[in-house]
C-alpha cells in the first residue's frame, strides 16, 4: 500500500457502502467473517464484539427475549462469510422456518418491506432487533402514545376511523368491538345576553351497531337546548349508529343579561353512553366564560 489509511471497500466491495470492489476480491462482509469465523466465539457475545459493540447491545426485540440470538436469523460467521450479497440478502420473516407466507415480504429485506396498503412492515412491529414488544422501555413510548399499551400497533383505529370489516394485515380479523369518539371540547369568553351553540361529533368507531344515551349538566344552568342531527334530519336519543356513522350534536348557551353574571363561568358536561355497554362512555366539555370586566384598548391613529 502506497499510503495510509485505505478504505477497506476501496478494494472489497461493500453493499452497505454501495462500493462496487474490485473484480476478484471478496466482499467486504465475506472476507471480515472468513476471516475471523475462527477467532471469535460463535454466539451473541462474538457478533457484539462488532454489531454494534459489547456495551450498545442493540438486539432487544421480542425474539431475542425467548432465547433467539444473531444466529438464529444470520447463521453463525460462516455462514455470512458465504453469503453472496452481504447487506442486501437477510433474514427473512416469510421463510417457511419462520413465520410462513402468511407473513410474505416484497422486498428482499424485512425494514423495506410493506404490507396492508403500502405501510411499511416496521411502522407496526417496529424497526430490526427492536421488533415489538421490545425489552427497552423508550421503544414502546410511540406504541403507547398511539393505541394506549405497548407492543405490536395493533389498534385498527389509530389509522382508521372506525375499525374496518374483513380481513387485515397477514389475513387477521379485527375482534367485534364497542367503541366511540366523542369530541371537541369547547371553550369561550362572551359577554352577558350572548347566546351561541357548541357543536361535538360522535361516532361509532366499533364493529357494532349501537346507540347512544345522552345526558347533560350545566354548572350555572345557561344551557337551553340539546339537539342531534344525522344527515341533516333530527334524531332524539338513544342515537343510533352504525359502525362509522357519525351524529352531530348541538349545545345551545344563553348567557343571562346583566352585569351580575361578570365573573361568573358555565362548565357543562355532555356525556354519551352506549344503550347496550353502560360502562361505555365518552364526555365533553363545554366551558363558557363571562369576563368580570370590559377590557377596552386604545386607538391609535397613525399618519
Amino acid at each position: 500500500m502506497e499510503r495510509r489509511p485505505v478504505l477497506c471497500a476501496e478494494c472489497h466491495s461493500s453493499n452497505a457502502l454501495n462500493a462496487p470492489g474490485l473484480l476478484g476480491i471478496p466482499s467486504l462482509s465475506n472476507a471480515v467473517h472468513g476471516e475471523h469465523k475462527d477467532k471469535i466465539s460463535q454466539d451473541l457475545s462474538g457478533c457484539y464484539t462488532c454489531h454494534p459493540g459489547p456495551q450498545t447491545q442493540c438486539l432487544r426485540d421480542t425474539m431475542s427475549q425467548q432465547g433467539m440470538d444473531c444466529i438464529d436469523c444470520h447463521g453463525n460467521m460462516e455462514a455470512v462469510s458465504q453469503n453472496s450479497n452481504p447487506w442486501l440478502n437477510g433474514p427473512r420473516c416469510d421463510n417457511a422456518a419462520c413465520h410462513g407466507s402468511g407473513y410474505q415480504q416484497d422486498q428482499p429485506l424485512y425494514r423495506m418491506s410493506k404490507e396492508h396498503g403500502g405501510i411499511y412492515c416496521a411502522a407496526c412491529h417496529d424497526s430490526p432487533h427492536a421488533i415489538a414488544p421490545s425489552r427497552e422501555p423508550n421503544d414502546s413510548i410511540k406504541f403507547i402514545e398511539l393505541q394506549g399499551h405497548a407492543g405490536t400497533l395493533d389498534t385498527c383505529t389509530v389509522c382508521h376511523i372506525s375499525v374496518p370489516a374483513g380481513p387485515g394485515p397477514h389475513g387477521m380479523v379485527a375482534p367485534e368491538q364497542r367503541s366511540l369518539t366523542f369530541g371537541p371540547d369547547h371553550a369561550r369568553a362572551v359577554e352577558p345576553g350572548v347566546q351561541l351553540v357548541y357543536t361535538h361529533t360522535l361516532r361509532n368507531t366499533g364493529t357494532l351497531s349501537d346507540s347512544y344515551n345522552l345526558d347533560w349538566s350545566s354548572s350555572q344552568s345557561w344551557v337551553d337546548a340539546l339537539s342531534v342531527e344525522m344527515d341533516g334530519a333530527a334524531v332524539e336519543p338513544p342515537v343510533p349508529l352504525e359502525p362509522g356513522e357519525t351524529a352531530l350534536v348541538s349545545v345551545e348557551v344563553t348567557v343571562p343579561q346583566g352585569n351580575a353574571v361578570r365573573g361568573l363561568m358555565d362548565k357543562t358536561v355532555v356525556t354519551a353512553t352506549s344503550a347496550i355497554s353502560t360502562t361505555l362512555f365518552r364526555s365533553v366539555i363545554d366551558t363558557t366564560l363571562v369576563p368580570r370586566a370590559q377590557v377596552y384598548l386604545p386607538l391609535l391613529l397613525r399618519d
